[in-house]
């Protein structure tokens, strides 16, 4: 009979899964993007999803990993830009980091008209525990209000 090499932690991810969620619903709370230079954490986040072998952290407005592997990161939201003609950009970032593949971008045409917008991508991560949440920029050189109705951040492990 073999040897069982498996942690307790592993044969509880096989399991069990990892995945997590952060979302609002119905959003109405505007957040000001300073100059749109430099992306800004999205503190729009209002209620934990459902989570195992991770962290949904609403709070912090971030999903934190804790286990080791590679990781299917989506996010989602309806939004109102307060500026005609606005390009909006979102990524998700992981430690700070930002994802090159996993963006969007989307212009608001009229000021208050609403939009939408989604990215989703993999992300390998090797060391735990990290930080996963979601920031966003604009293309103008003044203030934007960034108000999102609906806004959803999820990553689950697609693998080890």
């Amino acid at each position: 009979m073999g040897t069982l090499t498996q942690t307790f932690e592993q044969i509880q991810v096989a399991l069990d899964g990892a995945h997590a969620s952060i979302y609002l619903d119905s959003g109405v709370t505007a957040q000001s993007i300073a100059n749109g230079a430099s992306y800004v954490k999205s503190t729009g986040f209002a209620t934990n999803g459902n989570s195992s072998n991770m962290t949904a952290d609403v709070a912090n407005d971030k999903i934190t990993a804790t286990v080791a592997g590679t990781y299917q990161v989506n996010i989602s939201c309806s939004f109102i830009g307060d500026t005609n003609n606005t390009n909006w950009f979102g990524a998700i970032f992981v430690d700070g980091v930002e994802q090159g593949n996993i963006h969007f971008q989307r212009k608001i045409g009229t000021a208050s008209d609403t939009g939408s917008a989604n990215a989703s991508g993999l992300v390998n991560i090797t060391s735990v525990p990290v930080d996963i949440d979601f920031r966003l920029r604009h293309d103008n050189g003044t203030a934007e209000n960034f108000t999102a109705k609906y806004l959803n951040l999820s990553a689950h492990l697609a693998g080890q």
